[in-house]
């Protein structure tokens, strides 16, 4: 939830950062939407968007960790290894902004299970 409210306020910031600028959504995707792992197998997520060259972006994993960039190309691959002790969902948010100011939010869910060592 917390991250929820982060990338919403994140989002209203870049809306209202510039006054009388017109913003637009981008069509901003993380694939999978949902996905199940074992304990200790990576996730893996391709990221992409659209937009205007160049684009800053951030991935929040859902346990604390991020990634970001600033690149041209409309697209990422990341992955990351839960070590869990109990079976967890986390939500993955991806956020992206391009030279327009123009902005997206995405969310996923990876669960997680747990197991040893813990």
């Amino acid at each position: 939830m917390k991250r929820a409210c982060l990338a919403l306020v994140l989002a209203l910031v870049l809306v209202f950062q510039v006054p009388g600028t017109a913003f637009a959504v981008l069509n901003v995707t993380i694939s999978p939407s949902t996905q199940t792992h074992a304990h200790g197998v990576a996730s893996h997520w391709s990221l992409s968007w659209n937009g205007q060259a160049a684009f800053t972006w951030l991935f929040e994993y859902g346990d604390g960790a991020v990634i970001g960039d600033t690149r041209s190309t409309t697209s990422a691959s990341t992955s990351h290894t839960f070590w869990l002790c109990s079976t967890t969902k986390y939500t993955q948010w991806l956020s992206v902004r391009d030279s327009t100011l123009d902005f997206g939010v995405m969310h996923s869910y990876a669960w997680e299970n747990g197991g040893n060592p813990c």
